[in-house]
């Protein structure tokens, strides 16, 4: 329209309508400036948006992060507290079976020695006077020739059977002989007095314990001895007492019954059993008892020198 007026010389025309035609460029131009800035705008919000929730997003994993550690951190104090009380438990429940322990065996050890001491005590008195009463008894009568031949046996036999009773009491010759003699001698006589063949093989102990533990080992192989009689049905045994340069190893052996059930429960209720086993431990050492091959019962004791 504009070139067509100018043709025409109508300026004023021409001129109206090249102004529309800019004004209309210029609000194209604007309104497309207008909507960039728009889109710029836009796309400027949802940035800090998108900035915004992500660092909410951190903010949260931050305290996610901090109160996963107070809450591990609470734990192992948690944790810490429990274990501490617990072996502050066990700890004491260890501490005091063994004070119970220690209690036990000195209280063991206390009593074997009083029933030691006793039976010296008792000893003491029937050879000292039972035994010289009888002794002045027989002096009397025979000074008087009143005796016979029976009474002599029987005074004879009775003053025998009194030093026999105090021997059994308490074993005076380990302090004269020594405990090797006395163990020997100890066996001769259960193997006179018995059916039991007995073969022995002894290595010589005088030195190697204190004069306290010897009679607890002499005991212990007397009481070995008495369960082989009392209990195994044997004919034959065996003592054997090999000497180490940190050990004592004493080995009884039979060939007797064995572990059957009858003896099994002979030997759990046996006094003399338990006592052979408090003597053993009482001076550090350790008592075993198995079945032996072929048969019978091995008794094993190893002491500590």
């Amino acid at each position: 329209m504009a070139n067509g007026y100018y043709r025409a010389k109508d300026f004023k025309n021409a001129y109206k309508y090249i102004e529309r035609t800019y004004q209309t460029q210029i609000e194209q131009i604007t309104n497309g400036n207008s909507k960039a800035l728009l889109e710029l705008e836009t796309q400027y919000q949802t940035s800090q948006k998108e900035k915004e929730i992500l660092q909410q997003r951190n903010d949260i994993l931050e305290l996610e992060t901090a109160n996963a550690a107070v809450v591990k951190q609470r734990n192992y104090w948690i944790g810490g507290t429990l274990l501490l009380a617990m072996l502050t438990f066990f700890t004491y429940l260890l501490n005091k079976a063994r004070r119970e322990r220690n209690d036990k065996m000195a209280f063991a050890k206390a009593l074997l020695f009083a029933q030691e001491e006793e039976r010296k005590r008792i000893a003491h008195d029937l050879h000292d006077g039972v035994g010289q009463s009888l002794l002045l008894i027989k002096k009397q009568i025979e000074s008087n020739h009143l005796v016979t031949a029976k009474n002599r046996n029987m005074i004879a036999e009775t003053l025998e059977e009194v030093r026999s009773m105090s021997r059994d009491l308490h074993p005076f010759q380990i302090e004269k002989f020594g405990l090797t003699d006395s163990i020997q001698d100890m066996i001769g006589k259960v193997e006179k007095s018995t059916d039991l063949f007995i073969t022995q093989e002894i290595a010589n102990i005088d030195d190697a314990l204190p004069g306290k533990q010897q009679i607890h080992v002499y005991r212990a192989i007397q009481e070995a001895l008495n369960n082989v009689i009392k209990h195994a049905d044997a004919t034959a045994a065996k003592v054997q007492i090999e000497r180490f340069s940190k050990i004592i190893l004493i080995t009884v052996l039979d060939n007797g019954k064995g572990f059957d059930h009858e003896l099994a429960v002979a030997r759990s209720k046996s006094l003399g059993l338990r006592t052979m086993s408090e003597r053993i431990t009482n001076i550090g050492g350790t008592l075993k008892i198995t079945p032996y091959s072929p048969k019978g019962t091995k008794v094993e004791m190893q002491i500590p020198v």
